[in-house]
């Protein structure tokens, strides 16, 4: 949250945040904060250029920071080495898709301790839900989580006028 406001307040518009600077420091944080050397599992960010108010970066970072997480305490046991890769495309009328991946064991391999939780599990749906997004997982090999939201929230349409 701390960095979404920090992103905010050096942004020339204080509601809209630019998703590289953001999304790419938010990483970097989240693999220090796990306390994996980056000599030990590469992290790859690609984001372009894009922006996002903040009320919708806020779902967004705490999603990034479980998957994520997840990946650097899970994917890679026994100080194995490793990649991850954060990649997020903008598509035609602000469609997003966020793909977080890694090349580590893969969910069938981990022990039954090493899965994520189901507090985990749950803050991600919520997450994604908080987005309007759609979540797929797939592997192995290694573990893959697409998310597919709007940059921009959708209007809901008014029901009532059209029935």
């Amino acid at each position: 949250l701390a960095l979404v406001h920090r992103h905010l307040y050096e942004s020339q518009d204080l509601r809209e945040i630019d998703l590289a600077a953001f999304m790419t420091g938010l990483c970097r944080l989240v693999q220090d904060g796990c306390g994996v050397p980056a000599r030990r599992v590469q992290l790859d960010v690609a984001i372009p250029t894009a922006t996002m108010t903040g009320d919708r970066a806020i779902p967004l970072a705490l999603l990034t920071t479980e998957i994520l997480t997840n990946a650097f305490k899970h994917a890679f046991p026994e100080n194995r080495a490793g990649a991850i890769g954060v990649r997020l495309t903008v598509g035609e009328h602000g469609a997003a898709r966020l793909v977080i991946s890694d090349n580590g064991v893969g969910t069938a391999q981990r022990t039954e301790t090493s899965l994520p939780s189901t507090m985990g599990q749950t803050l991600i749906g919520a997450f994604t839900r908080q987005l309007g997004g759609t979540l797929t997982t797939s592997g192995p090999p290694g573990t893959t989580v697409t998310i597919d939201f709007a940059l921009v929230p959708q209007p809901v349409e008014n029901l009532a006028a059209t029935a």
